[in-house]
């Protein structure tokens, strides 16, 4: 589990968790390897923040279609002052990298029911 620095984005996981930065991708990497005896697929992957979100989403599916091994994408981030400002733009990023109900049966991961819209 480890950053990926750079724009190009590789898949080492089956599940990846999207974090605004170097020093998330310790806290949830040392949070999932003490939380669970038998290390989860997870890759924990700093997402460049929230300037950043929508266009690594959108490498993350380049990369899922070119590799087809990732089930899921979890996303956190800081609410900073405005917690629905911040769901919106998580949200404006997955259906822009093409994720969504528009594009269920197309896409390689499986839309949960909370999906933005």
């Amino acid at each position: 589990m480890e950053a990926a620095d750079d724009g190009r984005r590789q898949l080492a996981a089956d599940r990846l968790l999207l974090v605004e930065g170097r020093d998330e991708v310790g806290l949830f990497t040392k949070l999932i390897e003490s939380c669970f005896e038998d290390k989860p697929n997870i890759q924990v992957i700093d997402d460049g923040g929230k300037t950043l979100f929508a266009r690594n989403m959108a490498t993350m599916r380049a990369a899922a279609q070119t590799r087809p091994i990732l089930r899921c994408i979890g996303v956190v981030g800081d609410a900073d002052d405005n917690a629905r400002g911040a769901f919106d733009s998580v949200c404006h990023g997955i259906l822009r990298a093409g994720y969504g109900p528009g594009t269920m049966a197309d896409s390689p991961l499986p839309i949960h029911p909370l999906a933005c819209s």
